[in-house]
């Protein structure tokens, strides 16, 4: 299954660096986390990434990687620097989205085939984007979260809604390549 949503700014009420801030702290949730937030945490952008590469859920940072970023401690602050360059700090900041594998498949051992999947699926869809991802194994469900820069590190180009149509294609063409099933093989299977 694969859910994205935006992170927006720029509609007044907060700018596209505290908006991002604020995505990355709500996934890095001291309540959701069980950890506490550290004073750099600034903005939601900031929270949704240490959300999404707490160790108490990647196996102490086991699962925990990234595209077009140098420093994962800094990965905030590389994604703000590529928007002020290309002057793109309002609208969508950041998009956070999870592919969670079916309870049947979540075992411990395909967390490596959903880290593989993911920069597989980052490559193809968002070549030149930044991306930060980690494989979540404390739940029932075996996911993996990822936070992707909507500008392009190229050129400046924001990502277009198409590119999420064909997230989900890439997708379940990857998750057949490595063996998992897709959302749509679930539901006919239901219907039968």
């Amino acid at each position: 299954v694969v859910k994205v949503w935006n992170v927006s700014a720029g509609n007044g009420k907060k700018s596209a660096a505290k908006q991002m801030g604020s995505s990355v702290d709500y996934i890095l949730n001291e309540e959701k986390c069980s950890i506490e937030l550290g004073a750099n945490s600034f903005s939601q952008m900031g929270r949704e990434l240490h959300y999404v590469t707490n160790d108490l859920k990647t196996l102490e940072g086991l699962y925990v990687g990234g595209r077009h970023i140098i420093d994962m401690d800094n990965a905030v602050n590389e994604m703000l620097q590529v928007k002020q360059y290309f002057g793109k700090m309002e609208g969508r900041v950041a998009l956070h989205g999870m592919i969670s594998l079916d309870q049947e498949e979540s075992d411990e051992k395909n967390a490596g085939k959903l880290m593989e999947l993911v920069d597989e699926l980052m490559s193809v869809v968002f070549p030149d984007h930044q991306c930060v991802y980690a494989v979540h194994t404390n739940t029932e469900n075996l996911h993996v979260h990822f936070i992707l820069n909507t500008v392009n590190v190229e050129d400046g180009h924001k990502w277009q809604l198409a590119d999420l149509k064909i997230l989900r294609r890439v997708s379940d063409r990857l998750c057949k390549e490595h063996g998992l099933s897709t959302l749509l093989e679930k539901e006919i299977a239901k219907s039968k």
